[in-house]
């Protein structure tokens, strides 16, 4: 994959923009923090807007079903393996 970002406390990581994820799909944050998508709650021209599941470094479920991640479409976010 040619698109990488860094993430803090993990380094570089594969990347790809936030339009091409896809249900059931990871996210990866800074310090380990990852996202599971459950689902695309609304999408407009510029951005994309998801609900997630949301998890703790420890893999630790810390939010369930939760609207907060919207993202520029073209956005690189890292993908979590």
């Amino acid at each position: 994959m040619k698109n990488q970002i860094r993430i803090q406390k993990m380094g570089m990581r594969d990347a790809k923009p936030a339009k091409e994820f896809q249900i059931g799909e990871m996210i990866q944050w800074n310090g380990g923090a990852y996202s599971v998508i459950k689902s695309i709650h609304k999408e407009t021209p510029k951005q994309i807007q998801f609900i997630t599941d949301e998890f703790a470094y420890n893999g630790e479920l810390t939010r369930a079903n939760i609207i907060n991640r919207r993202l520029g479409k073209d956005r690189l976010v890292a993908i979590k393996k």
